[in-house]
């Protein structure tokens, strides 16, 4: 499948095409698709498979197992890591089973972090050597599983770790780059804008001197990102549409999700609601198709924000109270933090003052990190204590600063 064009037929219905796609826009080795090439039946002598290709494969297909075990909660799985873990090659099947489970994040953290938790407690003796660059792969699932559920310092913490140990084992450079690009994106998430830029150029960068193209989809939508959070909405449409011509949504669900959804969010703050609407239509479509739990969430968080642009308050309180109880019941705390926000505003709206002073107390206890950090939206935050009449042209204020929508047009006038 070429990025940017039509789906071919044939790699979509057959499954082995399917795991040699998915395979490599997950960036796992070339030599693994070399293995299955090696293997089909051609005119002639057979010529033998390598060892070592017929042992990476091997370790994919083990490493693959590992982790449908732990999608599907078997209760088998702690006995097969047990047994994994005795055998001279775990080092090289956890490696890959961990960046196999990266697709868990979005879909769910909790058995993501799990997973990692569990051969963590597998390693034996001194972290180094082999052992060392898997505790750092370690780290770098934790990290991507701590950014959905809103545990951004320790998601820096790990990433950061991650790196510097991928970096002094000397590891390929696809391996650096990954490094660099979770660690880029944690950072954001801390409001590091300028650390976070300076990890995703040089992941980008790496991966196209790679050929890594997905790669380079994923690292475009994490600039967008960074410069989205600093209200250069062009520059950002720039680097979301550059992400979506190399990602194919089938192949890599999570990633073009996350993009067309952020890319939506700039086209509501652009003021272009019915554009925004199709776009976190598609978002929210893919994501539940995929099973993409935590981020079909945030699409619905965004919708709720949508709902108060157009003005249907009563479609969001509606939405909003339900929404709030299951981020909450989920542990989603970022998401649950941005629906209590929106649905104080349409609670205000429609004069529930009495809903209000309940949300706005939450609201103001449980602020994230890109919150309760930021000197200008702390005073906002304080000016949550103002008159019944006031309160949702404040709660607007401060939705419209968090979304960067008020640097925008700040930039505009300037």
């Amino acid at each position: 499948m070429t990025p940017g064009l039509a789906p071919d037929p044939h790699a979509a219905s057959c499954p082995t095409c399917r795991d040699r796609i998915e395979g490599l826009a997950a960036g796992r080795e070339h030599l693994a698709d070399l293995a299955a090439l090696a293997t089909k039946a051609e005119s002639g002598p057979r010529v033998p498979v390598p060892a070592a290709l017929s042992r990476l494969s091997r370790t994919l297909a083990r490493a693959e197992e590992l982790v449908r075990a732990a999608e599907r909660d078997d209760d088998a799985l702690p006995a097969w890591l047990d047994e994994a873990s005795a055998r001279p090659d775990f080092p090289d099947v956890a490696l890959h089973a961990l960046q196999i489970a990266s697709r868990l994040t979005s879909r769910r953290p909790s058995v993501a972090l799990s997973f990692a938790r569990s051969i963590r407690q597998r390693l034996h003796g001194d972290v180094g050597g082999d052992q060392a660059l898997l505790a750092a792969e370690i780290g770098l699932l934790e990290s991507q599983s701590f950014v959905y559920v809103g545990r951004i310092d320790e998601a820096c913490e790990r990433a950061l770790a991650a790196s510097s140990a991928i970096e002094a084992a000397d590891a390929p450079a696809l391996l650096r780059a990954r490094a660099n690009y979770y660690a880029g994106s944690a950072l954001w998430g801390a409001g590091r804008s300028e650390a976070a830029l300076s990890r995703l150029l040089a992941a980008r960068e790496a991966f196209a001197a790679d050929g890594q193209d997905p790669w380079v989809g994923r690292a475009e939508g994490a600039i967008g990102l960074v410069h989205f959070s600093e209200a250069r909405f062009r520059e950002a449409l720039h680097a979301f549409d550059a992400a979506l011509e190399r990602l194919d949504p089938d192949v890599d669900p999570g990633p073009w999700e996350a993009i067309q959804q952020n890319r939506a969010g700039i086209l509501m703050n652009l003021g272009r609601l019915s554009e925004a609407r199709s776009a976190f239509g598609q978002a929210l479509e893919l994501a539940v198709r995929h099973g993409l739990s935590a981020a079909a969430t945030t699409v619905r968080v965004n919708l709720l924000n949508l709902g108060l642009e157009e003005g249907t308050f009563e479609d969001v309180r509606v939405r909003g109270k339900k929404l709030v109880a299951f981020c909450a019941r989920e542990g989603l705390s970022v998401d649950a933090y941005y629906a209590r926000l929106a649905l104080a505003e349409a609670q205000a709206a429609l004069g529930n003052y009495g809903e209000v002073r309940a949300l706005v107390e939450a609201i103001r206890g449980d602020a994230p990190p890109e919150v309760r950090d930021d000197p200008d939206a702390t005073v906002l935050l304080d000016r949550l204590d103002a008159g019944d009449h006031e309160m949702a042209g404040r709660l607007r204020r401060l939705r419209h600063y968090l979304s960067g929508r008020d640097r925008f047009e700040a930039a505009k006038r300037a």
